[in-house]
């Protein structure tokens, strides 16, 4: 029988007590953050339907310098939403899509309904001549000839400011 004030029996219980207390310490982590993840998209369904698209577009003769566009990108960006606990909301999410088909460019903005007028105000701010419609998913998948488009969702997870302009 090995003695209890051995060097290595009191060394092998100490890091083996440690791995365990990491162990669960890290168990009650991801626990606690994949909790914290359920309740911040818990009306994740409820919010995707309360939503519009909208449809824009811009005269064949437009001659709006890219400042516009990126002066309307800086002010939408102002919608975080901020706070102590911040982190237990959603922030609000806007999807810009862009649709190339022959001799047409069609800009598509899919937002909530609580920001629609925020978002129109803003598009009509950078580009005055812009006609804007609500518009049905489906029809917007709907080419002119009967094909229909598919699309991927790019998504960002904290506020970051892309340049629009390249200076040099």
């Amino acid at each position: 029988m090995v003695p209890a004030n051995d060097p290595n029996t009191l060394l092998t219980s100490f890091l083996l007590g440690l791995l365990l207390a990491i162990a669960i310490i890290g168990s009650a982590y991801l626990i606690g953050y994949f909790l914290l993840l359920f309740y911040k998209h818990r009306n994740r369904e409820k919010e995707s339907l309360e939503s519009v698209l909208l449809q824009v577009a811009l005269p064949r003769d437009n001659e709006i310098k890219i400042d516009a566009a990126e002066q309307l990108f800086t002010s939408l960006a102002s919608i975080r939403k901020g706070g102590r606990f911040s982190f237990l909301k959603p922030q609000p999410a806007l999807s810009f899509e862009i649709v190339g088909t022959a001799g047409d460019i069609r800009f598509y903005v899919h937002t909530p309904n609580s920001l629609r007028d925020l978002v129109e105000k803003q598009i009509h701010g950078a580009y005055p001549d812009a006609e804007i419609r609500a518009i049905e998913e489906k029809d917007a998948r709907r080419g002119a000839r009967g094909w229909s488009l598919e699309a991927n969702i790019i998504s960002f997870q904290r506020v970051q400011k892309l340049l629009l302009q390249a200076y040099g």
